[in-house]
């Protein structure tokens, strides 16, 4: 082997160990689980092969069809949103005005809060004794009483949905935001003395270098709000009465409050291919080679 060769391996060889140990085994590991029986109180059978009969009692389950259905709620309110605001903050921060570096600067606080923390924060402004919701909501004359916002289903998976939204549009503002800075000026100016309207411009000249940066926010923010925890663990546990037992809840009940770590390892892999199939229809239908072939 050259020295420059054997150099590099070295420089290689330490990370690629660690993600081995901390990512390849468990992924494997995991994999191994799903296909035996490991249910820790009855350790008996711990390590009995199952074939797919982990994946059919699953699937089978009515805990697992609620929580696919609560899980596809909360991501059809929240990533729409979530996408939405980040394309209309970024095209607003993209305008020339006065002050607008301040105001990227203050957009990172929400993405730069951890996920506990704003969770503990929405839980206050919706609480249902002292929250600033209902006394913002009791002073304007919208509501005669305070509401118990978490124990209505429709009214949890909505704050849910918004603190997930709060948290994930910053980084997806920015995102898109660097990719409007692009954008050749030389092109947008003969788009507009071609007579091009604001949205024709974008639609036929701006959406062109914008895609591939939409793509990569879309098939990222798709799987963070698939696997939605923080914000469940901190605001409604799941709750009220199962509304917001979403599937990232339902793998945490599993594994470590029934001690199912195999019905975990099948949900997760159940997730993992749900967002990694979205993830490729996402690409077909924005056309893969268009987007990342340039």
């Amino acid at each position: 082997m050259k020295p420059e060769n054997r150099t590099a391996v070295l420089f290689i060889l330490p990370p690629f160990i660690i993600l081995a140990l901390t990512v390849f085994y468990p992924i494997i590991y995991s994999l191994y689980i799903t296909f035996h029986k490991w249910d820790l109180k009855s350790p008996a059978t711990i390590g009995k092969f199952v074939g797919l009969n982990n994946y059919l009692n699953v699937i089978s389950s009515p805990e697992f069809s609620s929580s696919l259905i609560n899980t596809l709620i909360i991501v059809g309110i929240s990533l729409p949103v979530s996408l939405f605001l980040s394309l209309g903050i970024a095209i607003l921060i993209n305008q020339k005005f006065r002050g607008r570096r301040l105001l990227q600067a203050v957009l990172l606080v929400p993405w730069a809060i951890p996920s506990v923390a704003g969770g503990v924060i929405w839980k206050w402004i919706f609480n249902p004794n002292y929250g600033v919701a209902n006394a913002i909501l009791y002073t304007l004359g919208v509501i005669d009483k305070y509401v118990a916002f978490f124990s209505d289903a429709w009214l949890a998976r909505m704050i849910v949905a918004l603190a997930f939204v709060y948290k994930g549009v910053p980084f997806g503002a920015l995102l898109l935001l660097a990719a409007l800075q692009i954008v050749p000026s030389d092109v947008l100016e003969s788009a507009r003395i071609d007579g091009a309207g604001t949205l024709q411009t974008f639609i036929h000249v701006t959406w062109y270098w914008l895609k591939p940066s939409f793509l990569v926010l879309l098939v990222l923010r798709t799987i963070e709000a698939f696997r939605v925890f923080d914000e469940i663990y901190v605001l409604t546990y799941g709750g009220p009465a199962g509304a917001t037992t979403v599937l990232g809840w339902q793998i945490y009940l599993q594994a470590f409050s029934y001690l199912r770590f195999d019905f975990g390892s099948v949900i997760a892999y159940i997730l993992a291919i749900i967002t990694v199939s979205l993830s490729l229809i996402y690409m077909k239908v924005m056309g893969t080679r268009e987007v990342l072939g340039r």
